[in-house]
């Protein structure tokens, strides 16, 4: 099964005040930030996970799988 094809579900917000940012470059960062993780983990990334120079955070959930 092709994880790249699996639904993907975050939530990217500002740090500063919580609001959701639904800007494009946000979402292709956060798929690249999940790709990157799954080559270096071999897991899914699960929690919050801030880009404080950015001022930015991507909300991944509770659930984390293993990759095979």
């Amino acid at each position: 099964m092709d994880y790249q094809l699996q639904k993907m579900d975050y939530r990217v917000f500002r740090l500063r005040d919580g609001d959701p940012i639904e800007a494009l470059e946000a979402h292709v960062l956060a798929r690249a930030y999940v790709d990157a993780w799954r080559a270096l983990y071999l897991c899914e990334p699960i929690g919050e996970h801030a880009i404080d120079s950015l001022g930015l955070a991507i909300d991944f959930g509770r659930r984390a799988r293993r990759l095979q």
